[in-house]
């Protein structure tokens, strides 16, 4: 609890420029508070957020950042201290449920996924990007299993197939996390490249002949920051800011430093293993990527997509039951029904051709052995 005492304090800390265009702290009481909770040096907690260490031609040398910087290395050691302590939190209680069984013994895990549903804002930024990716590919599990899987088994059987008109989305996913010219891999490859920024990603998405081409992705009559995405749910037109700095999200070597050198165990512990940013000097290696740096450090983009990919994987081996969660309206009022929006829904998550295909084919299924057992007499 003092942890997360101290990530509410972190996001109250005051960062101001001096004269001369440097970060300075504001002596506060949530900088002493974060200090306090989290048994940290206060001039390292300075150092750390307010400078940056540069290696160049061997040579190691500490830049001051400006107040804009320091926020965001502010807020990226507010959210590494909450993943951090979130994944100590669901070990505990992974701890806590497993059990021995026999010789061998049986375990027992808790998965926690949390995820909102389909975002749509007036702006949309690189967290609703996230958000919208992992709906997609729920959507590709669903549709997978309920259509896709459904067709296998009545040609196994012999069945005669009803025609389904369910949206594929497959090529929407494709879109995001192909490979060489999807929309991550392009961020990822930006992000890597010497004074690689929002622009340039933008330029890049707009310049490619893959996507200009591509069915679910539009580029803009008018040059204005944004792309546009045709998901399953809703078209989404997404603002470039701080997508590279968000993508990238690593903390300083200072800072992991500083969090490393707390008297509080509890804390020293969750940044045993922690990834760092120590910035060089823009030299390129082959194909522009900047030589050294953390250039094989892993995006947010990568990894969040290599969660999803793991999440993914332990959803195919399970037999799953769906539960889908419907807005009634688009005021938030309570006792407000909307037919129009709720049907909208459901038609875009599959749920009205998987219950129609259910009701048209065969809905009760029985193994053969229970079939034979229940009604043979």
């Amino acid at each position: 609890f003092a942890t997360l005492s101290a990530i509410l304090h972190l996001g109250n800390m005051q960062i101001s420029d001096d004269k001369d265009g440097n970060a300075v702290l504001g002596e506060d009481q949530h900088m002493q508070a974060v200090w306090t909770l989290l048994h940290l040096d206060a001039e390292a907690m300075r150092k750390g957020l307010c400078s940056r260490l540069i290696v160049a031609g061997g040579e190691k040398m500490v830049k001051q950042e400006s107040a804009d910087k320091a926020k965001q290395g502010r807020d990226a050691l507010a959210k590494a201290l909450y993943s951090r302590l979130f994944d100590h939190v669901v070990q505990c209680v992974n701890s806590a449920l497993r059990m021995k069984g026999g010789s061998k013994g049986v375990g027992m895990q808790a998965s926690v996924l949390d995820i909102f549903g389909f975002e749509v804002f007036k702006v949309n930024r690189f967290e609703q990007f996230c958000i919208n990716y992992a709906n997609e590919k729920l959507q590709l599990h669903f549709n997978h299993y309920n259509f896709m899987l459904e067709r296998q088994l009545y040609l196994r059987e012999g069945i005669e197939l009803v025609e389904s008109d369910f949206v594929d989305n497959s090529a929407s996913v494709e879109l995001i996390e192909h490979k060489s010219w999807g929309l991550q891999a392009t961020l990822d490859d930006v992000c890597i490249t010497p004074k690689g920024d929002d622009a340039m990603f933008l330029e890049r998405l707009l310049q490619s002949k893959d996507l200009k081409t591509h069915k679910h992705f539009l580029a803009p009559k008018q040059r204005n920051g944004t792309f546009v995405v045709h998901h399953y749910a809703d078209t989404v037109t997404y603002t470039v800011d701080e997508f590279c700095e968000k993508n990238k999200d690593l903390l300083v070597s200072d800072v992991v430093a500083m969090m490393q050198g707390s008297k509080l165990k509890f804390v020293s512990r969750l940044f045993d293993s922690h990834t760092t940013a120590v910035e060089s000097a823009p030299t390129a290696g082959k194909g522009g990527r900047r030589a050294g740096g953390g250039g094989g450090s892993k995006s947010l983009s990568a990894t969040f997509r290599a969660d999803l990919g793991s999440l993914m994987e332990a959803i195919n081996a399970a037999d799953p039951h769906f539960v889908r969660a419907v807005n009634p309206n688009a005021q938030r009022k309570a006792e407000l029904f909307e037919d129009f929006k709720v049907i909208e829904q459901l038609r875009c998550g599959g749920v009205i051709e998987a219950v129609r295909m259910c009701r048209e084919s065969y809905p009760s299924r029985f193994p053969h052995e229970e079939f034979i057992t229940t009604f043979s007499s």
